[in-house]
């Protein structure tokens, strides 16, 4: 914030609006290497957070489905969006990916993920006419545990 405040005051100065520059009246906030996030969840803390999914909800599958393409692969949020059911050649034990900047990769589907992605999808996705995998979740509906 203190950053994008000296950009408009010094904005303000080179245009005129104020005479003096008052950009350094702005104090600079400094931010200790503890303050980071960390830039990788400890394999314990992605186990947990797996663990935390309820497998006997369809919303739980869903869920863990889409943690596994997470933490397993690396995939980003928009990638596991925008995953369609024609990306996935299970045959072959690989899935299209369509990344940032209209990029397409191949990549391999571990057995784990795509467990977690089949048992969703047999188990978990409403019927539905639209091809991506994941659907939302109506999460005011009361939820049942399914059968498998």
């Amino acid at each position: 914030m203190c950053s994008r405040l000296r950009v408009f005051l010094r904005y303000l100065h080179a245009e005129g609006f104020i005479t003096t520059d008052l950009t350094a009246a702005i104090p600079s906030i400094r931010r200790s290497g503890e303050a980071r996030l960390p830039s990788f969840m400890p394999i314990e803390g992605v186990q947990r957070v797996l663990d935390g999914c309820d497998r006997s909800t369809a919303a739980g599958r869903r869920d863990h489905a889409i943690l596994m393409l997470l933490a397993r692969l690396g995939l980003r949020a928009c990638e596991v969006a925008r995953l369609s059911l024609d990306d996935i050649d299970w045959r072959a034990g690989q899935f299209t990916v369509r990344g940032k900047g209209r990029k397409i990769a191949t990549m391999p589907l571990p057995h784990d993920v795509g467990a977690a992605i089949a048992a969703y999808l047999q188990h978990g996705r409403p019927r539905s006419d639209s091809r991506r995998v994941f659907l939302l979740v109506d999460r005011r509906a009361k939820r049942t545990p399914l059968a498998g």
